[in-house]
């Protein structure tokens, strides 16, 4: 199989494609059709009929849509290209995984759904979930700081910048809250895509002197409330912890598979 560019006139076949396997393509799908992170370009797999899409993001971030994946058609296509991190449903990752250098972190992470109909909404117990203001943003890069050192391995300084530009940009969209007990923010949450029917839940965290009551399954609860009231259907996530798993599986989420994250050490040139 051979890479072909896409253009404009393969939109519409790519998103059916990337439909039916919506759960482990939402950033390319968001990208194309809602309010992705990301401008990206697009190869299709298939001349008679989409077989796969490669999506690469403007950060560097190559995210492949192919069953069965062939991993030196995708490296033969994407010549020259620059990689900074490589993120889809894992049997795809792990065959490009021994083509590319070791990455500086790799995960395995549940890939789990929940029609939002069947959302189980736990009792707020005196919480108040609220969108994440210009006043309240050193506590969320406070937040966002800790998850990446704790999840990615961030060392200070890239950490820092990274969450500083990361809540910026969550205040400017609206995409995440924070979770409110007796004046103090306890827990955060976000949507990181969106489809008009389809959200994403991640960049959520609980400080550690505060887990173990409940806070975050409450705090996505209560946002995926306020995307259902808004009109989505299903809710899609990535579990980065056991604990996070057990969170999502009290609200309703089920694993359907697995999803890897490789992050490398700078850009790769293909």
């Amino acid at each position: 199989m051979t890479l072909h560019p896409a253009d404009k006139a393969d939109h519409a076949a790519i998103i059916a494609f990337l439909r039916a396997h919506e759960a482990s393509s939402i950033f390319p799908l968001a990208n194309l059709v809602g309010s992705g992170p990301s401008p990206q370009q697009l190869w299709r797999v298939g001349m008679d009929r989409v077989r796969g899409v490669i999506a690469l993001g403007s950060s560097g971030f190559l995210m492949p849509q192919w069953p069965g994946l062939d991993a030196d058609a995708v490296l033969t296509g994407l010549k020259g290209q620059r990689v900074a991190a490589a993120i889809g449903e894992a049997s795809q990752i792990e065959a490009l995984l021994p083509h590319l250098p070791q990455p500086r972190h790799l995960s395995r992470e549940p890939l789990c759904t929940l029609a939002l109909d069947q959302l189980a909404m736990p009792d707020p117990q005196g919480t108040v979930l609220a969108p994440i203001r210009a006043e309240d943003a050193e506590t969320a890069i406070r937040f966002r700081l800790a998850y990446d050192r704790e999840t990615m391995g961030l060392a200070e300084g890239p950490a820092r910048a990274k969450a500083e530009a990361d809540v910026h940009r969550w205040i400017a969209g609206q995409s995440h809250r924070l979770l409110w007990r007796d004046g103090q923010a306890v827990a955060m949450t976000g949507l990181n895509a969106r489809l008009p029917d389809v959200v994403q839940v991640g960049g959520v965290y609980t400080p550690p002197d505060l887990r173990g009551q409940g806070l975050a399954r409450r705090a996505v609860a209560l946002h995926l409330d306020e995307a259902r009231a808004a009109g989505a259907q299903r809710a899609v996530l990535f579990a980065a912890t056991e604990a996070a798993l057990r969170a999502y599986r009290a609200i309703g989420f089920g694993q359907i598979g697995w999803m890897r994250l490789a992050l490398f050490s700078g850009a790769v040139l293909l």
